[in-house]
């Protein structure tokens, strides 16, 4: 018979990687919006980790771009996630909702080592991976028809560290998972090794977390196992094509047949906490996805001038970010011509010096949201800055952080007179396109309206996959979304 004392002691030694468990309240406003974006469907691709995963919003994303945009991928990634805190969010709404064609799961590097209070270890060797067993087995569960791509721990350290020795135990019991039906175990970790054995810190510099290079060694090697586990995967890759709408039109914008709409910042953050609330379940009813924003930061909210309120911005900033992240949004566009014109008589260049420093700043702020801020340029008539994809790009360049990037509308760059050939240039950080007709600012509905085929030509020169959206007004609505969604797909695929 137990007694009290052993039952505690039993109690005390259960293993923490297989328990269920949430983080902090930022990480429930990450979890919210991948439970909307879950709950939504639509979803073919599935990535699932931790902050590697997560990463590759940032330092990764002109790879994701090249690779996956297109496929309807989605990445539940959360930087410091553990396997429970995977197991919490897939039972807690981010596992229920699609059906993908294909997970690629890498989870357990968070678990390993010492926790930050003492030194208490997080998980033993084993522990840790039971703790991938029970989320593969979640998945398998969850995820009927899915293929679960499970790549092995990526190394860390140096090649003679605890570290590195404790991730290879941990492999070679997650490798048992593989059946070769469902899970297809895969280890790609020597591709992150130089002749030595040693991570070359132009591939991951903190010997942990992969840079640009690093993700594109990744996908080199993640390219043909998964065109072998979902063999329609190339034929599945379709340019999405949406419409900027005001709340009021997303029904309209569901029933015309756009793959999703691109939202407005400032009227998001302008509701209260009831009309924000019941968003979720009209969004989830009509299966709509946003993971677009527009009209960023409203008049009241100056970026440059004189009467600049840094702390007025931040907490603006992190209200509408909030809110447009649980709702999905990935990347919000910043026009915000209202805000950011500089006063007349203020020197230009301390207004781009300005709107350096507040994106700077509020970079890291997105990029905890899992959200990317796009430069917009605007033609003259509506700004007096940045009006050009180039002076865009030289305000991405001045940034320089993967939280800002930027994106082109065809409307402003036709009537700015810019040579698409900007596109060729800027073709690492561009995310998103917006388009209207020049003629009026309407719908593109024919292809010799406009000088498209030059813009349309550099896109697939480099290879854009990414989304489109209709910024444009109609008289008919129902008859020209059709047609204007066809033309589109048209041009880029």
């Amino acid at each position: 018979m137990f007694t009290a004392p052993l039952l505690l002691a039993a109690a005390l030694v259960q293993n923490t990687a297989v328990l269920p468990v949430p983080r902090d309240e930022r990480w429930q406003l990450r979890h919210a919006g991948f439970a909307l974006e879950a709950q939504r469907g639509g979803i073919d691709l599935l990535f699932l980790g931790d902050s590697i995963t997560d990463a590759w919003r940032s330092g990764g994303r002109p790879v994701w771009e090249k690779e996956f945009s297109g496929l309807k991928a989605a990445n539940f990634g959360i930087s410091g996630d553990r396997t429970q805190h995977v197991l919490w969010r897939l039972k807690n709404g981010e596992g229920e909702g699609f059906q993908p064609k294909l997970i690629v799961l890498m989870i357990g590097t968070n678990n390993t080592g010492l926790e930050r209070e003492g030194e208490k270890r997080r998980n033993s060797t084993e522990e840790v991976a039971k703790g991938v067993a029970a989320v593969v087995q979640d998945l398998r569960t969850r995820f009927v028809s899915s293929k679960i791509l499970l790549l092995a721990i990526f190394p860390r350290g140096n090649k003679d560290s605890t570290q590195r020795a404790e991730v290879a135990a941990i492999n070679q019991r997650i490798a048992k998972l593989h059946d070769g039906k469902r899970v297809h175990y895969l280890d790609i970790g020597n591709a992150f090794l130089d002749a030595s054995g040693e991570i070359p810190r132009d591939v991951m510099p903190d010997l942990l977390h992969p840079n640009r290079k690093g993700y594109e060694l990744w996908a080199d090697a993640i390219r043909a196992p998964m065109r072998e586990l979902w063999p329609d995967m190339d034929a599945a890759r379709r340019v999405e094509v949406g419409y900027c709408s005001p709340l009021k039109e997303l029904e309209a914008v569901k029933a015309a047949g756009f793959d999703y709409a691109e939202l407005r910042a400032s009227e998001i953050a302008g509701l209260s906490d009831a009309e924000y609330d019941a968003l979720f379940p009209r969004l989830k009813q009509l299966k709509l996805k946003t993971p677009a924003a527009n009209l960023f930061v409203p008049r009241e909210v100056p970026l440059t001038g004189p009467k600049t309120d840094p702390e007025q911005q931040l907490a603006y900033v992190r209200k509408a970010l909030d809110r447009v992240s649980r709702l999905g949004v990935k990347v919000q566009i910043f026009g915000s011509s209202a805000a950011r014109n500089f006063p007349e008589g203020f020197p230009k260049e301390e207004a781009f010096k300005q709107l350096v420093d507040f994106l700077k700043r509020m970079a890291p702020e997105a990029r905890s949201r899992g959200v990317t801020i796009l430069i917009e340029p605007l033609r003259k008539q509506e700004s007096n800055i940045i009006n050009t994809a180039a002076e865009g790009f030289e305000l991405v360049e001045a940034v320089n952080d993967p939280g800002v990037e930027l994106m082109i509308d065809y409307y402003h760059l036709a009537v700015e007179k810019e040579d698409p050939a900007i596109v060729l240039r800027a073709k690492d950080h561009i995310r998103h396109l917006h388009i209207a007709n020049p003629a009026g600012r309407v719908f593109p509905l024919q292809p010799d309206e406009s000088e498209y085929a030059p813009f349309f030509a550099a896109l697939r020169q480099v290879g854009y996959k990414g989304r489109i959206s209709v910024e444009a007004s109609t008289k008919d609505f129902p008859k020209e979304a059709p047609l204007a969604i066809a033309l589109l797909r048209k041009f880029v695929e």
